[in-house]
Parts: structure tokens; C-alpha cells; sequence
């Protein structure tokens, strides 16, 4: 057994004990000692849910806080803690002609940030909602529309607290990589910013940025039908997107999930190809990759995806949103030991 396509939410908090929103029945969190020794578990929904349906995130006081895009009615906030469960719905919506997916929140300064894409039912389009809560007042933008073939998933990453989002957007009939900012002083986004011009077909995506604001992407290209494995390392100035370094990391078949983690001085790409894990590591942040190898335990063993998020002060990890780890495991595959 390798991969097992399964996507859940692992958050790490300050003492080291571990919460895990599943998606097997419904949504449910479970509770778990640092040995992963069950603690308790709650039901939070009923219903049946994907990854693109829901954002779970860990406030710095360890209570979790999330947004779930409920099926043919509306958009609702959790709130959890040790003792209870809080459902509040921020808005609805009519199922008949739009679906929420992808949604996002993070609280971030004292304010809240939520995005989304509202998805057209009538014709395969899209617009980008961002609603921002500033002094407990909703501000809301719309950054930008596009039709689509595979509707992938957006990053958002936050430097000095503004968040930065990087999303595809169809030119020419190809997914190209685009960059919008959002400027706190007139609550707005920038222009988008086109990123990519290389007229090929992408999906998924996996952005960070580094302490000195390098921006470090990773996706999914085609080429003549095989999808490699793609990076792109640059920066931001003045709403720009300045790339200085695109290359192909492996011309391999398939590249399905890719995902940048970095540990310290080391950033590792690791992608799924036909339920396998490969890993590809650069010792000088993004400038070279070494060849890919694949995890042998991993590929005897079933594993899944976690969306990360870590409150705990010695983390190995600087810089991730997932990793890919053992069923109830916080042994991270793909890392040097």
C-alpha cells in the first residue's frame, strides 16, 4: 500500500498535543497525547465533506477556529475548544447558482481574513471573494474572475500581516500563475500580477515564503501530456512579481500534490506520482535540486495528507502548510533524519 487519498487537518499545539479534524464521518476532531493516545473526540457536522470544502487553523492560545462551505445552504465559522463547540453562519448563498469552494480563514493582528471562490453553476467560471473583519467591520473584494478547466486550489501567504495570494487563472485557454496583494491603508487588492507566460496547462499548488521574502512555488505543469513537477523561486516589489528562477525539478509522468517544506536551511519539494512519494531537496533555498528519490517505508506503508499548522516553539518544521506522514504520525516522510 502507498498514498491512500485521504486529506485531514493535523494541528500541533503549544504543549505538544495534537487535534485532527477528519472528513470519514462528517467533520470530526479528534484529541491526542503527543504519544498520539486518544484523549477525547467531538462530532462537529454531519455531512459528507471534501478538503475543498473546509480551513481549519489554530488560534495562539490553542482553540481552533475554522470555516466550512455547507452543502446547498451556506458558509459557517467554528470555533473549538476543550469544552464546546460554537456555529456561527456568516452568509448564505443560493446553491442553485453558486457553490463555495476552497474556502480560507486566518486570524492574523486582530483581524480576520476569509477567502474563497464562488463558483458559477450556470458555466465553468469563478470569481475570487476576499471579506476582511477590521474594528468588527466586514470589508469585502472581489480580486479577480476566470473560467476554468480543473479548478486547483489558491495559497495565501502573509508578509508583515498583509496577505499576498497566488491563484491560476486562464489566458489563452492555459492555467497561468497569477499574484495579488492586498494594501491595508484603502482595503483593497492590487492589480493581479501575471506570473507565468508559458502557455501549458497547470494545476495544484503549494507557496511559501521564506524570512528573507523569497517566495518559493511549486505546481504541477503539463508537457505533451506528462505533468512535471514545477519551481519557481522569486520575490515581490511593488506589487511585481519578480521570478529568478523557473525550472523543472522532474520530468516525470504525473506530479499530483506537490508540497514545499522548509527546515531550517533546507527546502524539500515532495509530490505524488501513481500513490508514491517522490522528495527532491535544495541545500541552497531553491537555487539548485537534487534528483528525487522516493521514500521506501512510505511505499510498503499506506500514508496521507495533513494540512499542517504548529504551535509548538521547537517544530522541525520553519515553513509548510501539509505534509505527508503514517496514519496518526507525526513522523514527517521524505525529511533527512
Amino acid at each position: 500500500m502507498s498514498f491512500i487519498r485521504k486529506f485531514e487537518t493535523l494541528m500541533r499545539k503549544s504543549n505538544k498535543d495534537i487535534a485532527i479534524i477528519n472528513l470519514d464521518k462528517g467533520i470530526e476532531v479528534y484529541n491526542y497525547s503527543p504519544e498520539f493516545n486518544l484523549i477525547s473526540s467531538k462530532k462537529i457536522l454531519e455531512g459528507s465533506y471534501t478538503f475543498a470544502d473546509l480551513c481549519f487553523d489554530i488560534n495562539e492560545d490553542d482553540t481552533i477556529y475554522g470555516l466550512v462551505s455547507i452543502q446547498k445552504s451556506n458558509l459557517m465559522y467554528l470555533y473549538i475548544n476543550n469544552k464546546i463547540i460554537l456555529k456561527n453562519v456568516l452568509l448564505n448563498y443560493n446553491s442553485n447558482a453558486f457553490t463555495i469552494k476552497f474556502p480560507y480563514i486566518k486570524k492574523i493582528d486582530g483581524n480576520i481574513h476569509l477567502l474563497y471562490y464562488l463558483v458559477n453553476n450556470s458555466g465553468a467560471y469563478f470569481t475570487l471573494i476576499h471579506y476582511c473583519n477590521i474594528n468588527g467591520k466586514w470589508i469585502k473584494n472581489e480580486i479577480d474572475t476566470s473560467n476554468y478547466t480543473i479548478l486547483s486550489n489558491f495559497n495565501v501567504i502573509f508578509k508583515d500581516s498583509i496577505p499576498i495570494i497566488f491563484y491560476f487563472k486562464i489566458v489563452n485557454n492555459y492555467e497561468e500563475l497569477f499574484v495579488s496583494i492586498f494594501d491595508s491603508s484603502t482595503n483593497s487588492w492590487s492589480k493581479p500580477c501575471q506570473v507565468t507566460n508559458s502557455n501549458k496547462s497547470k494545476v495544484y499548488l503549494s507557496v511559501i515564503m521564506d524570512s528573507k521574502n523569497n517566495c518559493h512555488i511549486a505546481f504541477s505543469e503539463n508537457n505533451s501530456r506528462r505533468y512535471y513537477c514545477t519551481y519557481i523561486k522569486g520575490y515581490i516589489n511593488d506589487n511585481q512579481f519578480i521570478a529568478y528562477n523557473y525550472q523543472t525539478i522532474s520530468k516525470t509522468i504525473a506530479c499530483t500534490f506537490p508540497n514545499l517544506i522548509q527546515c531550517k536551511n533546507m527546502l524539500y519539494l515532495q509530490w505524488i506520482e501513481y500513490s508514491n512519494l517522490y522528495t527532491s531537496i535544495s541545500y541552497d533555498i531553491g537555487k539548485t535540486w537534487l534528483n528525487p528519490f522516493t521514500d521506501n517505508l512510505a511505499y510498503n506503508n499506506p500514508f496521507k495528507c495533513y494540512n499542517y499548522k504548529s504551535n509548538y516553539h521547537n517544530d522541525i518544521i520553519d515553513n509548510s502548510s501539509a505534509i505527508f506522514a503514517y496514519n496518526n504520525s507525526l513522523e514527517i516522510l521524505g525529511l533527512k533524519k
